[in-house]
């Protein structure tokens, strides 16, 4: 698979004996991690169906349907060939991974035969997609460590105040940044973002954010104490 933006290699499709794998990889450009800071908002549609299902962010949303045909794509040049298909990314690819599985059910593909993994992925849905995606009867697991800051982002919401607060906005100090931040936010129209998929959680705590992030350094050091404990 790859972005348009410089046709960079994004992940891979591969099958073996009857399983379907779609693997996505983590953010690694500078322009990769502009699409993952850009918070503006865009309505998810299905590949086939264009139904409309929620909302995801600008920037997941404009790497996503430049991969998405390419998914397409190799999963018709298997059809009948595959019993089962997983779904797996980290970080941004953890974000992609979770977008894939709306399309994935509107190919035709069985929502019982789709397995996600995400490992650090930031929230990518809004309430009404993530209510959509909890209740597809996909099994998806969403993995993360405590001290890794990206699962953490998008904020779950950029409300300030409750909205049962019966306080009028127009009351409060305009010249505070805080209700200016809230107010300048309140006109664009503010979501609450949510996670989805069963949380695995692990602490393992390093010297930067960059190494609490990593895939290699501490997320396999992570999955191999969760599996320890199956045993």
């Amino acid at each position: 698979m790859k972005h348009d933006k410089k046709r960079q290699i994004f992940g891979f499709v591969a099958k073996k004996d009857r399983e379907v794998f779609i693997i996505i990889r983590g953010t690694r450009t500078a322009y990769e991690w502009y699409n993952n800071t850009a918070i503006q908002y865009n309505q998810y549609k299905t590949i086939n169906s264009n139904k409309e299902l929620g909302v995801t962010t600008k920037g997941f949303h404009s790497i996503y349907v430049d991969i998405r045909q390419e998914i397409q794509v190799a999963l018709q040049e298997k059809k009948g060939t595959f019993d089962r298909i997983f779904v797996a990314g980290h970080s941004l690819g953890g974000a992609l991974a979770t977008l894939a599985i709306p399309d994935l059910i509107d190919l035709g593909i069985n929502a019982s035969d789709i397995i996600a993994y995400t490992f650090a992925s930031p929230r990518c849905c809004d309430r009404q997609l993530a209510n959509y995606l909890k209740g597809s009867g996909v099994k998806h697991w969403r993995i993360a460590n405590t001290e890794d800051i990206v699962p953490t982002l998008p904020g779950a919401t950029a409300n300030i105040f409750s909205p049962n607060d019966t306080r009028k906005q127009e009351d409060a100090d305009d010249g505070n940044f805080i209700v200016r931040t809230y107010n300048n936010l309140k006109a664009r129209g503010m979501k609450t973002f949510e996670h989805t998929g069963t949380p695995i959680y692990f602490t393992i705590g390093k010297d930067s954010i960059e190494d609490n992030h990593s895939l290699e350094l501490v997320y396999k050091q992570g999955i191999d104490r969760y599996l320890a404990t199956l045993n």
